[in-house]
């Protein structure tokens, strides 16, 4: 198990220090024990809590523009390639039964019907898959 190595960390973005509860009991000092309480949080947004923005602000007022910028961006770059994809999977789509239509009129439908499947077979599996990881 890897221990937080706060060193490689910039002062800004340290993580707290935990709280330290104490519970001393009378017997000796090797009874004493200790509890430590650590805080993480996880973001499941593109965009940064509003928390975390203001200290960015602290730091250089432009900071939570540059980050909102870059995550517009992002964005843009996201939706860019899911439209490059499902173009690529829409010609993949259409050259399997281009061929799975050619071979079955060449006289090959034992070839024509594995092309076939195949081209849809990979179609369904990536669409199932892309699914499966939006969820």
């Amino acid at each position: 198990m890897k221990e937080n190595n706060k060193e490689h960390l910039p002062d800004e973005i340290k993580p707290e220090e935990p709280e330290v509860f104490e519970e001393k009991f009378p017997k000796k000092e090797k009874d004493k024990k200790t509890i430590a309480q650590f805080k993480t949080t996880i973001i499941q947004s593109p965009f940064p809590p509003p928390e975390l923005l203001e200290k960015y602000k602290e730091i250089d007022p432009s900071f939570p523009q540059k980050v909102l910028k870059m995550v517009e961006e992002e964005q843009k770059h996201r939706h860019k390639i899911t439209e490059r994809g499902q173009k690529f999977a829409l010609v993949i789509g259409l050259g399997g039964l281009l061929t799975t239509l050619v071979l079955g009129i060449w006289g090959n439908p034992w070839v024509a019907g594995m092309v076939g499947f195949t081209s849809l077979a990979t179609l369904v599996g990536a669409f199932l898959e892309s699914r499966k990881s939006d969820k």
